[in-house]
């Protein structure tokens, strides 16, 4: 087995390499907690639109900051489809993390499939859009919250679970019962 050892100053460390590092203690998340406004997707009922609200996010170690709020444009729907509004975290030459929309399968009522590699691009979901055929505005019955929460998710990389039994006793070093 070859030996790795990183970060150091005048070392260098790649992206996956940062992201194995950093994602245990900062896992793909929304810093806040549930009811706060943090990355909220928000249906503002003014036609094909939503605006992102102003928060904090961790994907895969990685910090995404956003102090204002960002309006996305929905595609028309010819049929049932469900769109996701993601954070979507690009490796290589990009290097960056941006709110987008990932646009689903057309007569497919369920949301799409993510991308989600180790070294290239992955996509954190925040909320789910249904949409339907000759729809023309989105309103708040429109969008499932799909955001996890960083202290939630924290605990569980780390075998905490609060409120009922770990689903694997032996993975758990820490449960608590409510």
């Amino acid at each position: 087995m070859a030996e790795r050892s990183y970060p150091f100053v005048d070392g260098e460390t790649t992206d996956a390499e940062f992201s194995a590092m950093f994602r245990h203690l900062f896992p793909s998340s929304v810093v806040g907690y549930p009811g706060q406004p943090g990355l909220e997707v928000v249906a503002n009922s003014s036609g094909l639109r939503v605006e992102l609200q102003p928060g904090e996010a961790f994907v895969r170690g990685h910090r995404f900051a956003m102090d204002a709020p960002v309006e996305l444009v929905i595609d028309a729907a010819t049929s049932v489809r469900v769109d996701t509004v993601i954070l979507r975290m690009e490796y290589g030459a990009v290097q960056s993390i941006t709110p987008a929309v990932k646009k689903g399968v057309a007569g497919v009522a369920s949301p799409p499939t993510l991308d989600q590699t180790e070294d290239d691009l992955f996509e954190f979901p925040l909320a789910d859009i249904a949409l339907a055929d000759g729809q023309v505005t989105i309103g708040p019955s429109h969008l499932t919250d799909r955001r996890a929460w960083w202290g939630i998710e924290l605990m569980k990389s780390f075998g905490i679970h609060i409120g009922a039994q770990h689903p694997d006793p032996a993975a758990a070093f820490l449960s608590f019962l409510t």
